[in-house]
């Protein structure tokens, strides 16, 4: 696709593309329309998709007495787990946003607060959020809930490394690497 330039465009274009540290006019070009694709992508995920648009929940409570929240990235979602199988111990799972990758260690203490008493990624997928017998905030309801409270944690979690990635903080293949950065000594050379 060659997109087609206005002369006027074209001239300021070659004017300025050097006081950017472009090498070219069309550097500059392919990079302006870069950064706006991932600013549009950022907005379609964070904005269209919230947290709640793309994970289900569902509340187990064992005869045990304990209760389990899990929570489910829906088929349609952007959001999706990858595993990764390397290093010691020998593999993670990595959130896959769309825009950035989240580590297993990150996305488990962002959502290690006050009621919760452990959180595991399982195999198949799921966030597994086991709660406190401590809990005092209803687990779902109307109003500041507990579902609420770990649907915010995530959504802030997300929002915060897409924002990374569009506004250039970090490239999407450096979200990679530091999402499993712990789990392989070599991801520096990937």
């Amino acid at each position: 696709m060659r997109p087609k330039i206005p002369d006027t465009l074209a001239q300021r274009i070659e004017e300025v593309y050097r006081h950017g540290n472009h090498e070219s006019g069309a550097e500059l070009v392919r990079h302006a329309a870069r950064k706006r694709v991932n600013e549009l992508e950022a907005e379609y995920h964070a904005q269209e998709k919230e947290v709640r648009d793309v994970f289900d929940y569902e509340i187990r409570r064992s005869m045990g007495g304990g209760v389990q929240i899990r929570l489910t990235p829906r088929t349609n979602s952007p959001v999706r787990f990858k595993y990764f199988s390397k290093g010691d111990p020998p593999h993670t799972t990595i959130l896959d946003t769309g825009t950035s990758y989240i580590g297993e260690d990150t996305l488990k203490s962002a959502l290690q607060m006050e009621g919760v008493k452990n959180v595991n990624i399982l195999t198949e997928g799921t966030i597994r959020v086991d709660v406190s017998e401590e809990n005092q905030v209803p687990l779902s309801g109307d109003e500041d809930t507990f579902v609420d409270r770990i649907y915010d944690a995530m959504g802030d979690l997300i929002q915060e490394r897409n924002r990374r990635v569009v506004e250039g903080e970090e490239s999407k293949d450096e979200a990679y690497k530091r999402a499993i950065r712990d789990y392989w000594k070599y991801s520096h050379q990937l």
